[in-house]
């Protein structure tokens, strides 16, 4: 199948909502280079979802920088605003700023995504991040691997399923006492750093347990 054949199948299968395939990134970008040289994007932006696909997951890479507009993470929110389910497992570093795209994604139930830290996710998070019901986040590269779970509990508070791996789990002043649970809804939690977890994250999650 090619990045053609990708486009000729979300044109004829008006129902079809999983592809999986390797070519699903060289097919947004030749969708981005289309949009590129043409109206068809502002047209489309104002016309909603009318060109829109139906697709709920998307498995993605994105390996190559551009700066056209627009942005793969953009064009996906375009393209895709119906996905519940979406993996993200590589950003090329001068992409991670057009992860803000994803808070137009906003029947998002689950987030895969690693390599990028967290305050890239941020706006996504704070959009959608009540819908999420499971996030699996790594990262141990940039920022120290740093993950503060305190973003993650503010925002993602219907979590079902939560599984963070980095260097180590970092949290706000005021997160060992608030009162709020913490996760209430959680029932699968996997956390693998290589620092110790801090007393005062691993105390409120045993808390939010009992």
């Amino acid at each position: 199948i090619t990045s053609k054949g990708v486009l000729l199948l979300l044109e004829n299968f008006n129902n079809l909502v999983n592809i999986e395939s390797s070519l699903m990134e060289k097919f947004l970008f030749s969708m981005q280079e289309f949009y590129s040289h043409s109206t068809i994007f502002d047209a489309a932006m104002a016309k909603e979802k009318r060109s829109s696909y139906k697709l709920k997951s998307l498995s993605l890479c994105i390996r190559k920088f551009s700066d056209t507009r627009p942005s793969i993470t953009e064009l996906v929110s375009l393209l895709f605003p119906y996905l519940e389910e979406m993996q993200i497992h590589h950003v090329h570093p001068k992409e991670v700023e057009t992860l803000m795209f994803l808070k137009n994604l906003h029947h998002l139930q689950s987030l895969t995504i690693g390599g990028v830290s967290l305050n890239y996710i941020r706006p996504g998070l704070e959009s959608m991040g009540r819908n999420l019901r499971t996030f699996r986040y790594l990262c141990y590269g940039g920022h120290g691997g740093k993950i503060d779970i305190s973003l993650i509990s503010d925002n993602c508070v219907h979590l079902e399923s939560l599984a963070i791996s980095g260097n180590c789990l970092i949290s706000d002043q005021d997160f060992s006492s608030q009162r709020n649970a913490l996760f209430p809804q959680l029932t699968d939690l996997h956390i693998n750093t290589h620092a110790f977890i801090p007393f005062t994250i691993w105390s409120r999650v045993f808390q939010s347990c009992l």
